[in-house]
């Protein structure tokens, strides 16, 4: 059996950057927490991407519109089947 944990990060703004990447790169390898996707607005991949990589995550990024209200089905189709595939056994939603 793995029980690694195989993490979803919803928002990768400046807490998630000051924090939460930090923290996973230096405990995730000693408690097999794996980030293996991400979840950002449309007009921050290129920010993310490189946030995401200079941490030293090479992680897949879900980009998705801005919304205020109800979360698009569209939306909610694309996370339903990114957790899926990738097996997400975790999520931060730090938005």
């Amino acid at each position: 059996m793995n029980d690694a944990v195989r993490l979803l990060l919803i928002g990768v703004g400046p807490h998630a950057s000051r924090f939460y990447l930090p923290t996973i790169t230096a405990l995730g390898p000693d408690y097999g927490v794996n980030l293996v996707a991400a979840v950002e607005l449309r007009g921050e991949e290129r920010r993310v991407a490189a946030e995401l990589s200079s941490a030293g995550h090479e992680v897949e990024l879900l980009v998705v519109e801005p919304f205020s209200e109800e979360v698009p089905a569209e939306t909610v189709v694309a996370l339903n089947e990114l957790t899926a595939r990738l097996k997400i056994s975790a999520v931060i939603i730090a938005t």
